[in-house]
């Protein structure tokens, strides 16, 4: 996944999500996977509630 250089912490995010590729379970690696998390979470219940 490539991050844009333009978002803020862009360098951070791509360490972690290497981190994460190479199964180091760094706490901020596991911070981003919790993020990641959450904003899917968002999105399906966004999808759900848009149904009705």
């Amino acid at each position: 996944m490539e991050v844009s250089k333009a978002l803020p912490g862009a360098d951070l995010i791509e360490r972690c999500l290497l981190d994460l590729q190479q199964g180091i379970e760094s706490i901020p690696a596991l911070l981003v996977l919790i993020g990641a998390i959450n904003a899917a979470t968002l999105r399906a219940v966004e999808r759900f509630a848009s149904r009705g």
